[in-house]
């Protein structure tokens, strides 16, 4: 059923982020502090969360907190232009799809991290790629090929072929399922911030806001693909 509808890679453009050649070559751009490019890898993304200032990044090495390439002309031209691209971001090395937004073009990828470029709302495309049911997708079609802890193989081959439900724009109610969508990952965005930034009792309180957002956006993507009870009790591993 789902994979009657487009793939990802029918709608967008998914590359990877760099090649092991061009990580070397940008591991000595990278400086900790100031004003410039920020640098994130798989070790700093969460589901709709940029984890860049609030945990240590670590490549080929060396650690910094906030890495930022400061000397931007050193990056090749094409590495420059995607970093300063609208994108969404994904983990690659991880036990589910781990997709951040970029929508700025403010972050430089590094190394085993894949990136969507989509001309449509990337929020809502965010939205789906973190969903249960493409978690199910990706788990059923690729967690065969697991690799030692089970983590995923991530990588523009595999992530091409998500199945995606687009909203019929010109329908009111996929219209109205869409701008809720979009809604909520807006309001995501906001709890994973204070998730990051915050500590103690309002932290807690900010998980459980990211918590229950999520569930609704779930409900909403379940609708969007159109499944049935018994699909989603299949999905959410009932």
């Amino acid at each position: 059923k789902l994979k009657q509808l487009p793939s990802l890679g029918r709608i967008a453009s998914v590359v990877g982020a760099a090649t092991v050649k061009e990580a070397y070559e940008i591991a000595p751009m990278i400086s900790e502090g100031g004003t410039g490019i920020r640098v994130i890898n798989s070790g700093t993304i969460d589901p709709y969360q940029i984890l860049w200032g609030n945990k240590q990044f670590r490549y080929l090495g060396q650690s910094y907190l906030r890495p930022v390439i400061t000397n931007k002309a050193t990056l090749p031209s094409k590495r420059l232009q995607q970093a300063q691209s609208s994108k969404i971001i994904i983990a690659g090395m991880t036990k589910r799809l781990e997709c951040c937004l970029d929508a700025r073009g403010e972050y430089l990828a590094g190394k085993s991290t894949s990136l969507v470029l989509w001309e449509g709302e990337l929020k809502f495309l965010l939205a789906l790629l973190n969903s249960k049911v493409v978690d199910f997708y990706y788990n059923t079609v690729y967690g065969g090929d697991k690799l030692q802890g089970g983590y995923l193989r991530i990588g523009p081959p595999q992530l091409k072929t998500i199945p995606i439900a687009l909203a019929d724009l010109n329908s009111k109610e996929d219209k109205k399922r869409h701008d809720a969508i979009v809604e909520k990952v807006d309001a995501l965005l906001i709890s994973k911030q204070q998730e990051a930034d915050a500590s103690g009792n309002v932290r807690t309180i900010a998980e459980r806001k990211s918590k229950a957002l999520e569930q609704e956006v779930n409900k909403l993507v379940y609708q969007l693909y159109g499944l049935t009870e018994e699909e989603i009790a299949l999905v959410e591993g009932q």
